[in-house]
């Protein structure tokens, strides 16, 4: 699932690699790195809940974003984490596999990305 260009939700999401129909009669566990904004997991849930027919759906999610500002929208039905790992601040973060458009994914620890990172990468 992807919905990010650069450090902006691009408001719709892409899937990819996977056959929903085959989750059908079966539990199944959404693992995110990230729930920012809600859109992705608003559009999947969904999708995979028609499409694929499983037992249930469980998400997971190594971080979650605390929306403190005004400047970012929120899905109104923000889904959550039935596990969350750690709560972050409304910041764009890279590392650790978290990426801005392919770059600082190998960085071995989590980082909010400066102003400076960003144009590099944009």
């Amino acid at each position: 699932m992807a919905s990010y260009v650069g450090t902006k939700t691009s408001g719709s999401v892409s899937i990819s690699g996977i056959n929903i129909k085959s989750l059908k009669d079966h539990p199944v566990i959404l693992v995110e790195d990230i729930i920012d904004t809600g859109l992705t997991l608003s559009q999947m849930i969904p999708k995979i809940q028609e499409e694929g027919q499983p037992t249930s759906i469980e998400v997971v999610s190594l971080l979650t974003k605390r929306h403190d500002s005004k400047e970012t929208t929120v899905v109104e039905t923000m889904v959550e984490a039935k596990y969350s790992g750690f709560s972050i601040p409304d910041e764009f973060v890279i590392g650790f596999g978290l990426d801005c458009n392919e770059w600082y994914r190998d960085l071995e620890d989590i980082w909010v990305i400066s102003e400076k990172g960003k144009s590099f990468a944009l």
